[in-house]
């Protein structure tokens, strides 16, 4: 009861600045501790990694597949930006691959996934925090797709995809002879 009571605490505590030398934006406003820790690599998996576009609102788009790597997908630089309680984000360079909204309330996770050739999967989760003994931490989501796009139409997926959407930052011990790097709780994030 106490952690979800001091939860919008936690949230606006600290500011989720952009890093000028690194290329990344600063958003419109305070994203909060979680909206920092979004600043990581994002990448995702998607399984199967084609679906077929069903039962759509413009029978023209019937049959169209959206098709994607087998392997994990680098989506580079994503922005993050807090209009108001929720976090949005998409990817920082043209074409937008990925697009969505995470409330941190809920840890609730929404988002538009393009596959570059005009179709898109929609897909909700939820994101868990991570952290692991090989120096990493971040948030992890498996999220279910059920419906997509292609072009205007709205369609549902052929079979429905997961994605696991990880969005992580490596870490590693600090060297006390070494004053390189950013300090973060008796660690240094390495870039």
């Amino acid at each position: 009861m106490i952690l979800f009571a001091s939860l919008p605490l936690l949230i606006g505590a600290h500011d989720c600045h952009g890093d000028r030398t690194a290329g990344n934006p600063a958003p419109a406003r305070s994203c909060g501790a979680i909206g920092g820790e979004l600043a990581g690599a994002w990448s995702m998996t998607v399984t199967p990694p084609r679906s077929v576009m069903v039962a759509c609102s413009d029978s023209r788009a019937d049959g169209k597949a959206a098709a994607f790597p087998p392997e994990a997908i680098g989506l580079g630089e994503v922005q993050i930006s807090c209009p108001g309680p929720s976090i949005e984000f998409r990817s920082a360079r043209p074409p937008v691959r990925i697009s969505g909204i995470f409330e941190p309330a809920t840890l609730g996770v929404r988002f538009d996934f393009q596959d570059g050739q005009g179709s898109g999967i929609r897909c909700s989760g939820i994101l868990r925090k991570f952290a692991n003994p090989a120096g990493a931490e971040g948030w992890v989501s498996q999220a279910a797709c059920a419906s997509g796009t292609a072009g205007t139409a709205q369609c549902r997926l052929n079979p429905p995809v997961r994605v696991t959407l990880l969005v992580q930052r490596f870490l590693m011990e600090r060297d006390p002879s070494s004053d390189h790097g950013q300090q973060r709780g008796g660690r240094h994030e390495r870039r």
